[in-house]
């Protein structure tokens, strides 16, 4: 029964004036859990679970953005910030990537253009591996250390902006993130 839950989101709805989602009480509640627990708050690389260094719990969500494509987004300190305050974040956010789309630093578009396309693709998972699985960062280069949360939150596609019926099997696959926990 979810009649409580609409209320309170119809309730702060109401007093904030922000579109506040059942999406954004799974993140709170996601962060809250795992703040609770700090056992949980930390990623795995090669199987061995290590902590995270920072206080806060980092979520990462999937959210549509360019028509039906769907990106990850990652939200810092989800345990600390007011549920509106974080719908506004991700709705800021979003209108951001639909505009500009997703950058990267000139060095590494320069890098990719000039390598013949194949070997660019792997040197694109390659960095890609460093920051998500191994946790290193090379600002330079775009590679962000563990650039997922140490939770991610997969949503299906919206049915209203697909064409016909929506089939999703969403099976997390370990090899492309360092987050323990996927909801």
């Amino acid at each position: 029964d979810l009649s409580r839950l609409l209320r309170f989101l119809e309730s702060r709805r109401d007093s904030s004036g922000v579109e506040i989602t059942i999406m954004h009480i799974a993140l709170k509640a996601a962060a809250i859990a795992i703040s609770e627990i700090p056992n949980l708050n930390g990623y795995v690389v090669e199987d061995d679970f290590y902590f995270s260094r920072k206080s806060g719990v980092d979520v990462s969500l999937s959210t549509e953005v360019f028509g039906s494509e769907s990106v990850m987004m990652k939200v810092n300190n989800v345990n600390v910030k007011p549920i509106d305050y974080l719908a506004d974040e991700i709705k800021n956010r979003k209108k951001v990537l639909a505009a500009e789309g997703p950058s990267s630093p000139k060095l590494l578009r320069l890098i990719y253009g000039v390598l013949p396309k194949f070997f660019a693709g792997y040197v694109r998972r390659f960095f890609f591996y460093l920051g998500s699985n191994v946790g290193v960062s090379v600002p330079f280069l775009g590679i962000e250390a563990f650039p997922q949360g140490v939770c991610n939150i997969l949503t299906i596609p919206s049915k209203e902006k697909s064409e016909g019926e929506v089939e999703v099997a969403l099976i997390p696959n370990r090899q492309d993130s360092g987050a323990p926990i996927c909801l």
